[in-house]
């Protein structure tokens, strides 16, 4: 997309990042002599605990190898997820970072404060009211500070005014100690800076609805429950739009298409077998 949103040197960058991506993502689909219609003989043993005998029994050979393909290239696409948004924010913010570290020294009351949230959440869920909770664990910034372990955040924007933005990128589908654990990381960053919303935002972000194009479509039970939807996600169109400026949402899928045309037929032939 020639004039879109997301600049020309980060789309370069982009491009070549998801090309090295699928390269190695294709150098993990394992090579079989088997033919995709027949069926795989089941093993008495195997070292990665990929021995499937009633699926073996089923379905043949490319139906499983597509599948052992999908569950593998799915749970890394998440990391393209992350890198690509530092890419695109590094353009409109004045620092983006990926995989973002930073000691925690907070008080002892934030802590308490936090655990009592969490508690209340995991018992009786969000109920929209994670500003909320942030407030409350930001004002409990005094006393002394506790030392805790580093924080790893999946993505850091920060303006040239100073707001911070902090993100989990996770599932569009979270279970319901992921959504929770999400909430505690995130107010953990409220209290270890004493910073409430808006001057630090922290969201829970989902690089795509899997429901449609919608907010309102979105229909996932156990993150309506536990994660405040208004609040704190922004998923789909409103994270890349938010990260790159609007249409960026469109820009990327377009990028990934344009790779995803060039390593189609490899992957294709890899999956398929011999002919």
């Amino acid at each position: 997309m020639a004039n879109g949103v997301i600049p020309g040197q980060i789309r370069v960058q982009i491009v070549s990042y998801l090309r090295n991506f699928m390269a190695n993502s294709l150098g993990k689909i394992r090579p079989v002599a088997r033919q995709a219609q027949e069926f795989r003989p089941t093993r008495l043993q195997d070292a990665e605990g990929d021995v499937k005998p009633f699926h073996e029994a089923l379905v043949p050979e490319g139906v499983l190898r597509t599948s052992d393909f999908e569950r593998s290239f799915s749970t890394s696409l998440g990391t393209s997820f992350e890198e690509v948004a530092k890419l695109i924010g590094s353009s409109r913010f004045r620092r983006s970072e990926r995989g973002f570290k930073f000691q925690v020294s907070i008080p002892r009351v934030a802590l308490d404060t936090i655990d009592g949230v969490i508690s209340d959440v995991s018992s009786d869920g969000m109920r929209g009211r994670y500003t909320d909770f942030a407030n409350s664990v930001a004002s409990a910034y005094r006393g002394d500070l506790i030392s805790r372990r580093a924080l790893t955040i999946d993505l850091y924007l920060e303006r040239d005014d100073g707001t911070e933005y902090y993100f989990e990128m996770k599932s569009p589908k979270p279970n319901k100690d992921q959504s929770v654990g999400a909430v505690r990381k995130l107010l953990t960053v409220h209290g270890a800076k004493g910073i409430a919303p808006p001057r630090l935002q922290t969201y829970y972000s989902m690089a795509y609805n899997p429901y449609g194009d919608s907010r309102s479509d979105y229909a996932e039970s156990i993150a309506r429950k536990y994660l405040d939807l208004n609040a704190m996600v922004l998923m789909g169109q409103e994270f890349w739009d938010f990260v790159g400026g609007g249409g960026c949402y469109e820009d990327v899928l377009d990028i990934f298409q344009e790779v995803g045309q060039e390593f189609g037929p490899q992957v294709w032939d890899l999956l398929a077998g011999p002919a």
